[in-house]
């Protein structure tokens, strides 16, 4: 991922083109996406890669660093552009909400086998424990039953 973001950087800085640039953007949103599914990436890997995918997503959508000159944008424009931030923030907002629901479910699971070891470690400790007096118990009984003949 750091390589991937690396050779965004300088694309991005070698470039004025945009088209160069939503195209070094979908590059790293598709690497992003990858470290996202990959089975071995850890909780926090994933948290990174998914921001990463959701700000490249959203900067090629909304298509930031365009520096071409624009008439005046009417009152449509404007509510147009503040509609779409807002669909886009709610998208954010549910991405970051799945993130937490998940991260809710993993420390969920790892409590449950905490709870599972601790339980099967009082269970050994119990069948020892009767283990070891039934021993006694029989190494008693067996001393009893024991008859000395003395003739």
């Amino acid at each position: 991922m750091g390589a991937a973001c690396r050779e965004h950087d300088i694309t991005c800085s070698r470039s004025k083109d945009l088209t160069k640039r939503h195209v070094a953007d979908k590059i790293l949103a598709e690497e992003a996406r990858k470290r996202i599914t990959m089975k071995d990436s850890t909780l926090g890997k994933r948290a990174a890669a998914t921001v990463v995918w959701v700000a490249m997503k959203t900067k090629t959508k909304i298509g930031m660093d365009l520096k071409t000159k624009k008439k005046k944008p009417t009152k449509r424009q404007i509510l147009s552009k503040q509609n779409a931030l807002v669909s886009y923030l709610f998208y954010l907002l549910g991405v970051f909400s799945s993130l937490v629901s998940g991260a809710a479910e993993v420390a969920k699971a790892i409590n449950n086998n905490k709870a599972v070891q601790r339980q099967l470690k009082k269970l050994k400790r119990h069948n020892a424990r009767h283990e070891w007096s039934w021993s006694l118990s029989r190494s008693i009984q067996a001393i009893r039953n024991y008859k000395i003949k003395i003739d």
